[in-house]
């Protein structure tokens, strides 16, 4: 079995002390923002979900062979957690009855 890798130069583009980064490539290949792929940050919330964080530090580095300080795990669940929608809980709670009521109609047939 034979390993490769494919190296790219890009352009990384910051405003004030990095707080702000804009990767044009990043964007065209269609890339998560931030260090770490969609593989890994799947890996990261399917384990967060019953582990401790350092355990899921653990165990994504026994299965990838990747470091990660657990601070990164904590930003990067943080920053999933943002791109959630803030719905009132009422409003939640309509559109999922709505969804059960015509379940229910469509499976009577």
């Amino acid at each position: 079995m034979s390993t490769w890798s494919v190296a790219f130069e890009r352009t990384v583009y910051s405003a004030g002390n990095h707080q702000q980064e804009y990767a044009p490539l990043d964007a065209i290949l269609g890339l998560p923002e931030g260090k770490f792929s969609f593989v890994v940050q799947d890996f990261a919330q399917m384990l967060g979900v019953d582990l401790a964080w350092a355990k899921d530090r653990e165990v994504l580095e026994r299965l990838l062979g990747i470091k990660l300080p657990v601070s990164s795990l904590e930003d990067m669940n943080r920053k999933m957690a943002d791109s959630v929608s803030r719905r009132p809980a009422a409003e939640r709670r309509t559109a999922t009855s709505v969804s059960l009521r015509q379940a229910r109609v469509g499976g009577d047939g």
